[in-house]
């Protein structure tokens, strides 16, 4: 996505706000009435439903994409069948634990455990809702609250339908209308890595729905200026159809061990995390959906970080001195400094990974934004 690709228009006299998708070659201005204020949360929200990769695009070379993936599968058949194979093992040995929710045509995978003030828990990049369980903080919370866990688009068993643009901010519009179906009010939301980019955008675009945000490991700021155009490329059209099948999955296994071990550097990769990825690293689908993932994160940073400050609820935001995936400093202690209401930690020797790291510190920041929003309340 480049600048021109979301642009904000304006309707004038209705206070109306919608975010247009861009597919020109060219940027052009668009109208705004210059005496209207912007209301930025409704801007985030009523984005349209146009597919960034182009809608036409796709229809178009949907014959040709088929007929090259399978040419490719056939010249490169081990590959294709590592895929196959590993997304039937997935599903075989991990099968859904949880329940589903139709919101908006998009199945829905969630857990609920627990009973007590709604604490909700949205996951990181390549990842799923059970990475929390395996990390062991999903009983121990449940002890005190109401804990719903939500696979996003794309990861454990929630569907990422094609020809929509899941952006964090998106994701997060489906993650409130799930919740408002399933009656769920005024939650504390945990979110973790990008995760937590998708959290601070359901609290930013939906104010008063969340009571407080525990944000652990993030993203907030447009630090990586190189990184959306170089992972944007393999989710082209064409490129993306080919690539899905064949080179990509296995490339993802290949590199699975090196990243596992910057996950959690400088601590050491704990055996109930190697068990939780055995049967979900080669899901064909997931690995896509972190590739598109990665290439929206820098521009919604770019789109979020200027309504930091409007956020008003308690935050407590945490991560490891020693991440070596996201910068602590550059990202959850500047984060820090811009919410006027946040406390921040650095978990020492801890990586990204500090749910596993250290538990005990998570249980704490939940139990800290649970009494200042009882505080605030009252």
């Amino acid at each position: 996505m480049d600048a021109c690709d979301e642009q904000y228009l304006v309707q004038s006299g209705t206070g109306r706000r919608a975010l247009q998708s861009a597919h020109a070659r060219e940027c052009r201005p668009l109208p705004r009435a210059p005496s209207e204020p912007r209301n930025h949360a409704a801007n985030l929200n009523e984005e349209q439903e146009d597919d960034t990769s182009g809608a036409l695009e796709n229809v178009l070379c949907a014959s040709a994409v088929r007929l090259a993936a399978t040419a490719i599968a056939a010249v490169l058949p081990t590959p294709a069948a590592v895929v196959a194979s590993s997304a039937r093992r997935t599903e075989r040995v991990q099968p859904p634990e949880g329940k589903f929710i139709d919101v908006s045509g998009v199945r829905v995978h969630y857990v609920d455990e627990g009973s007590g003030p709604p604490l909700v828990l949205i996951h990181g990049n390549a990842m799923s809702s059970q990475d929390f369980v395996a990390s062991g903080i999903v009983a121990r919370l449940a002890e005190r609250h109401r804990v719903m866990l939500f696979d996003r688009p794309g990861f454990g068993y929630t569907d990422r339908p094609r020809g929509t643009a899941w952006t964090p901010i998106r994701q997060a519009k489906l993650l409130h209308q799930a919740l408002t179906k399933l009656e769920v009010i005024a939650p504390i939301v945990l979110g973790h890595s990008l995760g937590a980019l998708v959290s601070i955008a359901l609290a930013i675009g939906h104010p008063g729905y969340v009571r407080a945000l525990v944000l652990l490991s993030g993203y907030y700021y447009p630090t990586m200026p190189f990184a959306s155009p170089l992972l944007a490329v393999p989710v082209m059209p064409v490129i993306e159809d080919i690539m899905r099948f064949t080179v990509s999955p296995v490339l993802a296994w290949l590199a699975e061990s090196v990243l596992t071990e910057q996950l959690f550097a400088p601590a050491p990769v704990p055996e109930r995390f190697l068990a939780y990825r055995l049967s979900t690293a080669q899901h064909r689908s997931q690995i896509w959906a972190s590739m598109e993932d990665a290439s929206f994160v820098n521009h919604t940073a770019k789109r979020l970080q200027g309504h930091y400050s409007e956020l008003t609820v308690p935050v407590e935001i945490l991560a490891g001195d020693g991440d070596k995936i996201v910068n602590t400093v550059a990202h959850s202690e500047r984060l820090a400094h811009d919410l006027p209401t946040a406390h921040f930690s650095a978990v020492p020797d801890a990586g990204h990974m500090i749910h596993y790291i250290a538990p005990e510190r998570v249980m704490a920041a939940v139990h800290a934004v649970t009494r200042s929003a009882r505080e605030t309340a009252e």
